[in-house]
């Protein structure tokens, strides 16, 4: 499998078939915050996002936010959401990812990586070895200028994907 392939692919966080990744053994959500979750001008989380989170606990997932963005941010957004955070993630590095996931007590095996970019999210979750999921970005015109340049290569890629895209 490419590192930058994504395993699913989906329209919305909220489109993601959780049911299906929890038989599959999935116990760890690590969820990107800007364009995943939310626009990269929201502060806070929409009171949508934390019922939903809510959900996703009650289903028996542990929620937590990995993100690239400073680490004020997400531990402000996590906090808002009652979630376990690594900030300034450096993904795609796998350093994010192994701390989370030690904290939490599970294995590559037992998290779904859910993001926006091929170039961090996708290639960090192939790269640690757990399920990856894109979402397609929530607002990409707010992208500041480094994502926006990122996403000119991702074009490419992303076409090739769209054969594979979940329903």
């Amino acid at each position: 499998m490419s590192l930058l392939k994504p395993e699913f692919w989906f329209d919305t966080i909220y489109d993601i078939d959780y049911e299906n990744l929890y038989n599959d053994g999935v116990r760890a959500l690590f969820f990107d915050i800007d364009n995943t979750m939310s626009g990269y001008e929201e502060e806070n989380p929409s009171e949508k996002l934390n019922e939903f989170v809510k959900k996703l606990r009650e289903m028996g997932f542990s929620v937590s936010v990995l993100s690239n963005a400073k680490a004020g941010r997400s531990k402000h957004f996590a906090e808002y959401l009652n979630a376990d955070f690594e900030g300034h993630a450096l993904k795609p590095r796998r350093k994010g990812f192994v701390s989370l996931a030690e904290r939490l007590g599970v294995k590559p095996c037992e998290v779904a990586m859910i993001g926006d970019q091929l170039f961090t999210d996708i290639w960090g979750a192939n790269r640690y070895g757990c399920r990856s999921v894109l979402v397609t970005p929530i607002n990409p015109e707010g992208d500041p200028g480094f994502v926006r340049f990122k996403r000119l290569f991702e074009r490419s890629i992303i076409k090739k994907c769209s054969k594979t895209r979940s329903k």
